[in-house]
Parts: structure tokens; sequence; C-alpha cells
């Protein structure tokens, strides 16, 4: 550009011709996984890239209210909910699923989990369900630690996310209660109320600098 004393480097790429209908990409490649639920033990990827549906390795056990997922970048995590402490993890290089510590106590309809690293560790947090219990998950260690409990009680379409700081959750149990759970803290911050109260199916799910949320 005229007058202008901005640099630009270039990098060259590969200059390997491209092979007519292959996609490259590196890693595993980007998916979904649910659990059906409703007391079953089917376990779903949704291959985003091809818009259809694969049947994985079933659960361990059937799934009932409060089962939940969460992934930490390499493995899936499940809560099995139906008012029992299982915890599993599910290795998606291997497609095989494996127990790991019982949560301390029984995960109901509310149960919720996700995944944040604090601190350079990597953890996940649940909501228990059924109650105002919070709790911590180790991943390398295999452990749980019991966190401040919830500002009220959670149930039916309680629900987490996290924006990289901070925990968010839905009260469920067809309130309006939204509160911020602060890790380097370990307290609680009510934050705005939602709209409308949220029941059965309420869910979060964080993209760029907002929160979106299911009433359910």
């Amino acid at each position: 550009k005229s007058g202008s004393s901005s640099v630009i480097n270039w990098a060259l790429g590969s200059n390997d011709p491209g092979t007519p209908g292959v996609v490259i990409s590196s890693g595993t490649l980007p998916g979904i996984y649910g659990f059906q639920g409703a007391k079953k033990n089917p376990f779903r990827r949704y291959e985003t890239n091809l818009n259809s549906w694969s049947s994985k390795a079933n659960a361990l056990n059937n799934i009932g209210p409060g089962g939940s997922l969460a992934y930490d970048g390499t493995d899936v995590y499940g809560l099995r909910g139906d008012g029992q402490k299982t915890f599993y993890r599910y290795t998606i290089a291997s497609n095989s699923w494996a127990t790991r510590a019982n949560t301390s106590d029984n995960v109901g309809e509310g149960g919720a989990l996700t995944y944040l690293n604090v601190g350079g560790t990597d953890h996940l947090f649940a909501l228990l369900g059924n109650s105002n219990r919070f709790r911590r998950y180790n991943i390398a260690a295999n452990t749980w630690s019991n966190m401040a409990n919830t500002p009220a009680s959670v149930k039916k379409g309680g629900a987490l996310t996290t924006d990289g700081t901070y925990v968010y959750a839905l009260q469920g149990d067809r309130k309006k209660g939204f509160w911020r759970y602060d890790p380097a803290a370990n307290s609680w911050t009510a934050m705005a109320p939602v709209p409308a109260n949220v029941g059965w199916g309420g869910s979060l799910t964080h993209l760029g600098s907002y929160i979106y949320a299911l009433r359910g």
C-alpha cells in the first residue's frame, strides 16, 4: 500500500495437489455425543460433517433423570443419574466405557456436568440434582470434592455451562434462578433471572460473548 510502512509476510503451504472428493482433516473429526436416556443405555454420535447419527458402544448402565455428559478435549465423561452415584469415562479413540470414582452422593433430576480447567488442572463440575449439592471432579486424580452449595435447590431442568472462567447454572424446578460460580473463590452469585420458568429439558451453552438457554 502506497505510503504504508506495513510489511506482510507470506507462508508457503504445501505444493502437493489436492485429491478430488477427499476431505482433509486431522485428529478426531467433529461430532456431538448423546445418551438416549429414558432408562436405556444406547449412546450415539452425531457426525456434523455428514449430518447423520452413528451408534457407539452402549453405556455400561441405563441412563435416567440427571444423566449428563461433558467433554474435556480428549474423552467424554458421563453421570448416570437415575438416583445413582455411577460416573463414567468414554474413550473416543477405543469406543469404550470405564467407570471412574463414584460421585459422593446420588445424582437425580437436575444433574448436570461441565468441564473447566482451573489453574492448569482439568476439572469437571457437577450439579447432583434434587438438592443444592455441587461437586468438583479432578480428572487426573480421579477424585471428587465438595464445593459451595448452590444458592437454592436444583431439580428438573438444572443445567451447567462455562465461559472458560466461570461456571453458570440454571436452577430448573420450574423456577427462573440463574447463577454464576467463581472457582477461584468457591462462591456463587445470583445473576439476572431467566425470562420464564425452566423445567424438564432446560439446557445451557456458551458461544462467544453470550450464553444461550432452552427453557424446556
